[in-house]
């Protein structure tokens, strides 16, 4: 029986995703919370600091999906239907210039390309 709460410190992340292979999805699965936030962990985002660049980026981009490839640029208002992607695929270059608001549907659809 794995410890949920020891499963989100960032040493067990690593140890299961780059010792035993498991993907982020099965991490987040066995951990009961969102593959994104086993990302987080992993990468090493700040809380804090992102939320405060996702925000900024958010508005600047005014709470839509700047891809549209999926959602057809529907204008999304809930954050929960929002991701920052990062256009260089680098989760530590957190340059305004490097990010772009896009929904959930057209970011999965970018990182299966």
């Amino acid at each position: 029986m794995i410890n949920k709460k020891c499963l989100l410190k960032k040493e067990k992340i690593v140890e299961f995703r780059d010792i035993k292979g498991f993907s982020f999805a099965t991490i987040a699965k066995l951990a009961g919370v969102s593959k994104a936030r086993i990302h987080q962990i992993y990468s090493g985002y700040s809380s804090k600091r992102i939320q405060n660049y996702y925000l900024r980026v958010l508005q600047r981009d005014k709470f839509k999906c700047q891809i549209g490839i999926k959602c057809k640029g529907i204008k999304f208002y809930s954050r929960s239907n929002l991701l920052v992607h990062h256009l260089d695929k680098n989760p530590k270059n957190n340059i305004m210039s490097n990010l772009l608001t896009v929904c959930r549907k057209c970011h999965g659809f970018i990182h299966k390309q």
